[in-house]
């Protein structure tokens, strides 16, 4: 008996009539047997449970070569190949899962250092399923240095839309490393860092940056620290998909270094016998670099009590070199002109020994200042010495007094201007020694002696004029014999006084009007009158 082989075929009804004519008739009749059987088997069953025809057509090995020369779609199989074949066609297809492959967390260090950022990446990557995956990478606004996939050369490549991808197979966890540069951004007032980064679920972004910084926008700040030894300020952010700017301000270091701010100060100081009172006005010009703070040093023996200025956030005072520093803080960072109203004040005054304090500003490239000097109505100055300074009309000075000066003060000392100066160097020198002006009273005196049959009248007046200070009375002698009436102002209204009588005024006899009658108006009398509103110096009381 010949041996037979199954045969598979994608050619069409027609090509199979050709070649069977070319066949023997023995194995026609017995194909077509074959095929009557089963039609035959099937002709009962209904049409809707005839299973699908399988057609087998049996050719002589030694014809084989003419069925697999012809049609090169042929394939010879054996027959337990085939039912193998067929047994797998007929398996469920098989099920993939939606991502097999994701970011699951990223984690960025963020390090600025000359006018460049250097950023340092790792994100972690599970894969779910084996073959070869693209994992895309979302990156822009940075330059690529380096990338390591588990320690090795990241396979990375573009995709047709640009983006940068990742392949990576394996199922489990993959770590890639990246190290990247981005461009830092600086003009006068900030510095700004612009990129867009990779984010996963799960993420973190730490930001270093040279200096004492605050950020300005662009990123939520986690934390913030100073490192005074490292001088770098130290960030954590909140992570941020998409692009991504961060405003920060400048470089305190740098700035400090590279800033030039010119100064003008109008300086006067009110000297009183119970306290010295420092008044400022300082006006800054920023020529290079934005500015947000300026410090100055403290006069010795001053306590700084005001600062303002309409950009003011706050101020403090520390020390350094045995000095005390005023830092002076902004609310943002300017190049515009900045204006400081500043006043101190020292107990006691020292009056004698005296020398005018000076405000040395610290980091500006020029100062000049305006000296004034007031002091209280009852001292006068002597050997009023100056050094290193022009003078200047007191009267120049009206216009410039310092806020803190002209402000209205009830209890206020009264004051009069006595000098000024100029002051192009810092190195100047005012010296003086103050001493109280003795408080006299200039007195007109005129009398009327009426002489009559019953006695003496006499009418007078006093025109009194203080010279140092105010005066709330004053006394007169009368001669003994004589009784005071009445004492009256200017208005013509009644003055009270007080009358003392004696020899060596032993007796004391309080009267109004005319007095009282007793044994002391035989004797030497002083009469005191007192003036209720008093007397000021330079008015004449008549």
């Amino acid at each position: 008996m010949s041996k037979h082989y199954s045969i598979t075929t994608q050619s069409d009804r027609s090509d199979r009539s050709d070649r069977l004519r070319n066949f023997p008739r023995a194995l026609v009749l017995l194909v077509a047997l074959a095929l009557w059987a089963t039609v035959t088997a099937q002709a009962g069953a209904p049409v809707s449970e005839r299973p699908p025809k399988t057609r087998e057509i049996y050719v002589p090995i030694s014809d084989l070569k003419v069925l697999l020369e012809s049609e090169p779609h042929r394939v010879l199989l054996t027959r337990q190949e085939y039912d193998e074949l067929v047994k797998k066609a007929k398996k469920a297809p098989e099920t993939h899962v939606p991502h097999p492959a994701m970011t699951v967390s990223s984690d960025y260090d963020i390090t600025v250092d000359n006018g460049r950022a250097k950023l340092h990446g790792t994100i972690a990557i599970d894969v779910l399923e084996d073959g070869l995956h693209a994992v895309p990478l979302d990156f822009s606004g940075v330059g690529l240095l380096a990338a390591k996939l588990d320690d090795q050369p990241a396979p990375l490549g573009h995709a047709a839309d640009g983006r940068l991808n990742l392949l990576v197979s394996g199922q489990g966890r993959h770590r890639l490393v990246l190290d990247m540069v981005a461009p830092l951004e600086m003009n006068s007032a900030q510095q700004y860092l612009s990129f867009r980064l990779t984010n996963a679920a799960v993420g973190r972004w730490r930001l270093t940056v040279p200096g004492d910084v605050e950020i300005k926008g662009g990123a939520d700040v986690v934390s913030r620290a100073v490192d005074a030894a490292a001088k770098v300020t130290r960030f954590e952010l909140l992570p941020r998909s998409g692009d991504c700017t961060i405003l920060m301000s400048l470089n305190s270091h740098l700035q400090r270094r590279e800033q030039a701010v010119a100064s003008r100060c109008v300086l006067f100081d009110e000297v009183t016998e119970a306290y010295e009172k420092l008044h400022a006005t300082v006006t800054l010009w920023i020529l290079h670099r934005a500015v947000d703070r300026f410090r100055f040093v403290v006069p010795e023996g001053f306590e700084i009590t005001e600062i303002n200025s309409p950009l003011l956030a706050r101020w403090d005072i520390e020390t350094e070199g045995g000095r005390k520093i005023v830092n002076v803080r902004l609310r943002e960072q300017t190049t515009d002109t900045v204006v400081l109203s500043i006043a101190a004040i020292k107990t006691p005054s020292q009056l004698k020994l005296w020398r005018m304090p000076r405000l040395e500003l610290l980091d500006v490239v020029g100062q000049v200042t305006v000296l004034g000097l007031l002091i209280q109505n009852e001292l006068k100055a002597e050997s009023l010495t100056a050094n290193d300074l022009i003078p200047v009309d007191t009267a120049v000075l009206t216009t410039a007094l310092p806020a803190t000066l002209v402000r209205s003060d009830p209890s206020a000392v009264p004051l009069r201007y006595i000098a000024a100066y100029y002051a192009p160097q810092g190195g100047y020198e005012l010296k003086a020694d103050f001493s109280r002006v003795p408080a006299t009273l200039a007195v007109t005196t005129n009398l009327l002696l009426n002489i009559r049959d019953k006695g003496c009248e006499v009418q007078g007046g006093f025109a009194l004029l203080p010279t140092a200070e105010k005066r709330f009375g004053f006394d007169f002698s009368v001669p003994a014999g004589w009784k005071v009436i009445e004492v009256t102002g200017p208005d013509k209204s009644p003055l009270t006084i007080d009358r003392y009588t004696s020899d060596k005024l032993p007796s004391l006899v309080i009267g109004r009007g005319a007095g009282g009658e007793g044994a002391g108006d035989q004797k030497l009398g002083r009469v005191h009158v007192k003036l209720p509103q008093g007397i000021a110096p330079g008015q004449i009381y008549v």
